[in-house]
């Protein structure tokens, strides 16, 4: 996810140099025209596209990372009480977690590049990028239903929201 941000500021500032070339270079008034109009299109069908290809590229995550996720949730789903896996610090209140159901979820961690797997209140907490207040990652709930805790979420398939 570090990634992308360095790549839309990237993405930015080219398309910022592009487009102040072509008002101020050389061409005529019909390519300042176009120009400024594609500046325009851009910025303002990005509010629309940005979400689409965000739930497009989670679909394609789940997708390939389908076996270790169910696995993680297959594992957790049938604890009582609260996990929590921050990077490598585990933090279990009243599961009953056996040591190698714990590696099983470590393992997974790493293979999902999560920062965060959490479960409480019924909810499946998959950490994949964040900055400060800036968060990103995947909810799984087990009802099915849209999630308790955050309620800026998207529904992707099944029970499975991101935020």
């Amino acid at each position: 996810m570090e990634i992308t941000l360095a790549l839309h500021t990237t993405g930015f500032i080219l398309a910022m140099i592009a487009l102040l070339t072509m008002i101020f270079g050389q061409g005529g008034k019909k390519t300042t025209i176009i120009a400024v109009g594609m500046g325009f299109l851009v910025y303002f069908s990005q509010p629309i596209v940005n979400p689409l290809l965000k739930k497009h590229s989670l679909n394609i995550y789940l997708k390939q990372h389908e076996e270790s996720l169910l696995e993680t949730c297959n594992v957790l789903e049938i604890q009582t009480g609260d996990f929590q896996l921050l990077n490598d610090s585990v933090n279990i209140n009243e599961t009953k977690l056996k040591n190698n159901e714990i590696e099983k979820i470590i393992l997974h961690q790493k293979t999902l590049k999560t920062y965060l797997i959490s479960k409480s209140s019924g909810e499946i907490h998959f950490g994949l990028w964040g900055f400060l207040d800036n968060r990103s990652g995947l909810i799984y709930t087990l009802s099915g239903k849209a999630p308790q805790i955050n309620r800026n979420c998207t529904h992707l398939k099944d029970g499975w929201y991101f935020y």
